[in-house]
């Protein structure tokens, strides 16, 4: 009798159709690596090794799916029954998904709805370089942060190049690229691209390697985004035209925020040369811990705007730094750029102007460079090549001819928030070029590369006071 049903049971198995459920539940987050399932089961069994096909509904037609990690419009079934696939949605809404069972032609209709984001990041990690354990630490303390922003990395290392999301649970999905060179501005300018393109309340970019300001970009020479495997380096004006091509491609007028997770890069000069492309910069005008920022501040992203959230990118990152680090971040707030230099340009003038009058403040002048901190461009830290700018400012306030002029231009406006470690208390955090003489030549060639030395006067302060 036992064998009979056991018979019979079988006999309807064979004879039942395939079906399709949902799997997949809950919402999904523009951006993220959405997982859509279904469940292949036949008389409440599981089958393994079916093949389904995904298809989105776009107008009147039917679009096929490709599954981000793999690439494949066609995925199998597992030991479960379950078919999945990875996409990532541009725009929030309902989207009308269908999953066909091949060869069969079982179809199954269903929604899924995908809710906004506010923050859209493209994290740059150029660590094609001899910081790619850091970056890998990096990588890893993103993960599982709860916030409402969504991320696009491209993970560049010695050994391969992924491109990662989160996923809807936090956690990060990462597939093998072709090898790349992240010291190129045609790549970022794509990637960045892709991101412009997923709707966002905000949208940033952070540029994460080695960083040395401007110095060497006539060498295109370890600039910021320096790539070991292509011998490679984004220089400022490349770093500028990559991201201005991508927000013009992609009828962006600005990026929320520009951060430059690198050494050296909250120079007056990297400052104006990207001035156009982002409400706020946050950079450093020291050199950086190779741990980098502390990218916890992303669970702020929930409740805060573009400026709120630079202050906590700054509060973060000297959170948890080790013990005597001399280090600086700053809030550059790009909206008042072009009025600070105007009135930088009056003060150079002046300069000019007292350099002819009295030989007496030539002197001077030059003496004040010997009496300022400088922030090193090399591990050795000697060359007196980047100054501190609030610092020389109030040296020259000394001068009463000049004092009107400083009076001008502040800097509370041009860096909104700021915070220097106690070895470096009086310092504003923002670089500029003051060379010692035996050093100037060595660097004109770089500084001619950038818009700064040909809209501003202090380049011919410099060539003046140095006889060039």
């Amino acid at each position: 009798m036992v064998i009979l049903l056991l018979l019979v049971v079988s006999c309807d198995l064979n004879i039942l159709p395939p079906s399709i459920s949902v799997a997949s539940s809950g919402d999904h987050i523009v951006g993220r690596l959405c997982c859509i399932s279904v469940r292949v089961t036949k008389g409440g069994f599981p089958l393994s090794k079916k093949t389904v096909k995904f298809q989105k509904l776009a107008g009147s037609r039917w679009k096929d799916l490709e599954d981000e990690i793999s690439g494949q419009n066609v995925v199998s079934t597992d030991s479960d029954g379950i078919a999945s696939i990875g996409v990532v949605f541009e725009e929030p809404g309902t989207y009308t998904i269908r999953a066909i069972l091949l060869p069969e032609n079982i179809v199954k209709v269903f929604n899924v709805h995908v809710d906004p984001v506010k923050w859209m990041f493209l994290m740059w990690f150029a660590a094609d370089n001899n910081l790619y354990e850091y970056a890998v630490n990096d990588l890893k303390e993103m993960e599982r942060i709860q916030g409402d922003f969504s991320l696009r990395i491209v993970f560049d290392t010695p050994f391969d190049t992924e491109l990662c999301y989160l996923d809807d649970r936090s956690q990060l999905v990462c597939k093998d690229i072709e090898e790349m060179n992240s010291g190129d501005g045609d790549i970022l300018k794509m990637e960045l691209m892709k991101v412009l393109s997923v709707s966002s309340e905000y949208h940033g970019l952070v540029i994460w390697n080695h960083g040395n300001a401007w110095i060497y970009d006539s060498l295109y020479e370890r600039i910021v985004s320096l790539d070991d495997t292509s011998n490679d380096a984004l220089t400022t004006r490349e770093l500028k035209e990559a991201v201005e091509e991508a927000l013009e491609t992609s009828n962006v007028g600005r990026l929320n925020i520009l951060g430059m997770d690198a050494c050296l890069m909250g120079s007056l000069e990297v400052l104006y040369e990207l001035k156009d492309v982002a409400d706020y910069i946050v950079a450093s005008a020291s050199s950086e811990p190779v741990e980098g920022w502390n990218y916890r501040f992303l669970e702020m992203t929930s409740y805060l705007d573009s400026y709120n959230l630079c202050e906590k990118i700054v509060d973060y990152y000297f959170e948890d730094l080790p013990d005597g680090e001399e280090i600086t971040l700053a809030v550059f707030d790009t909206s008042k750029v072009d009025q600070f230099i105007e009135n930088f340009n009056i003060l150079s003038l002046k300069i000019l102007e007292l350099f002819d009058e009295d030989p007496g403040f030539k002197k001077r002048f030059e003496s004040y460079q010997e009496n300022l901190r400088i922030y090193s461009i090399s591990p050795e830290g000697t060359e007196r090549v980047l100054v501190d700018l609030g610092e020389l400012l109030n040296l020259l306030k000394n001068e009463n001819e000049l004092s009107s002029y400083i009076s001008q231009i502040p800097l509370e406006g041009l860096i909104p928030y700021s915070k220097v470690s106690e070895d470096l208390e009086g310092l504003s955090g923002i670089s500029i070029f003051f060379p010692e003489r035996n050093l100037y030549t060595s660097f004109t060639e770089d500084y001619h590369t950038l818009s700064f030395a040909r809209d501003s006067y202090w380049d011919d302060v410099l060539s003046s006071l140095y006889g060039e």
